[in-house]
């Protein structure tokens, strides 16, 4: 896969029969969001519904080093839904991301 930078305060994934996993280091009050990871260095992962995710980078995941918690919403896959693939990307806000249509 090609590099990409991700530059906003929230990263999502889209796994096919899982569903969309909103990341973020920090909680956000008036959402479900729950402490199911670590980042470190180079990966992230965490496990939810008994699955363990894992995502590599070729470069640091953070700009500080150390662990960090990560926390997760997790918005089911629809009946509907056309996610056939893995694929990731960006949101400022949590509203955004909730309101894209993956």
């Amino acid at each position: 896969m090609a590099a990409q930078a991700i530059e906003r305060k929230l990263v999502w994934v889209s796994v096919p029969g899982r569903g969309r996993f909103l990341l973020s280091l920090s909680p956000y009050t008036g959402y479900p969001f729950q402490k199911a990871g670590v980042v470190r260095g180079f990966a992230l992962w965490f496990s939810w519904n008994g699955d363990r995710y894992e995502w590599l980078s070729r470069s640091p995941i953070t700009e500080s080093s150390g662990n960090w918690n990560l926390y997760v919403l997790a918005v089911p896959t629809m009946a509907k839904s056309n996610a056939r693939r893995f694929s990731f990307g960006a949101v400022n806000s949590v509203e955004e991301f909730l309101s894209k249509d993956q």
